[in-house]
């Protein structure tokens, strides 16, 4: 793999960051009770915590998002800082997730998809915060790789970044089978 290859594939990787917290934060924002319900369901947290959480994360999550999306579009410095701390914060959901599947396995993620945490929520949040990673360790500058790509290039490359965030964003929830107890079995061993 090339050098511009490796460089078109942080730029991906760290669209596709900025657009899905971009995206589940709006989301999320939008239905603040249903996040805080999941995670009241945890068992963790008060119900005025989970409320908290619910919408501190949400905002937290479209902040950095849109934050990142507007300064990679205008070229600015900011998008490090974007990147680190989507990096951070999909850090401490993975290991928040794991720490759930270790002490209140069985409850919702609260991630709003109605699904019970899994290591599937947990995998997804450390290669999104891996992506994160990418571009600043690599040393790429979103901004400026985008700016020098012509019209078909560009669409192709944010296109990608569409599709990738989507299939990871919702692979946790197609694989989910709301059926399945804690003692079933996972779903590939099944007969």
């Amino acid at each position: 793999m090339g050098l511009y290859n490796v460089t078109e594939a942080a730029v991906i990787a760290g669209l596709l960051v900025l657009l899905v917290l971009a995206v589940s934060g709006i989301s999320r924002l939008r239905r603040p009770r249903i996040i805080a319900s999941e995670i009241d369901t945890q068992g963790l947290w008060s119900s005025r915590s989970a409320l908290v959480l619910a919408v501190g994360s949400a905002a937290l999550e479209t902040a950095i998002g849109v934050g990142g999306l507007i300064a990679v579009m205008a070229n600015l410095p900011a998008q490090r800082l974007s990147l680190a701390a989507a990096g951070l914060l999909l850090g401490t959901y993975g290991a928040y997730t794991w720490f759930l599947l270790l002490a209140a396995p069985g409850s919702r993620c609260g991630c709003g998809s109605d699904t019970n945490v899994s290591g599937w929520i947990t995998a997804r949040a450390i290669v999104l915060a891996v992506c994160a990673a990418l571009p600043p360790i690599l040393g790429v500058d979103i901004g400026s790789e985008l700016e020098g790509l012509g019209p078909p290039d560009l669409a192709l490359q944010v296109l990608a970044a569409i599709g990738l965030g989507l299939l990871i964003w919702e692979f946790p929830a197609a694989i989910y089978d709301p059926r399945a107890s804690r003692s079933d079995p996972p779903l590939g061993e099944r007969s």
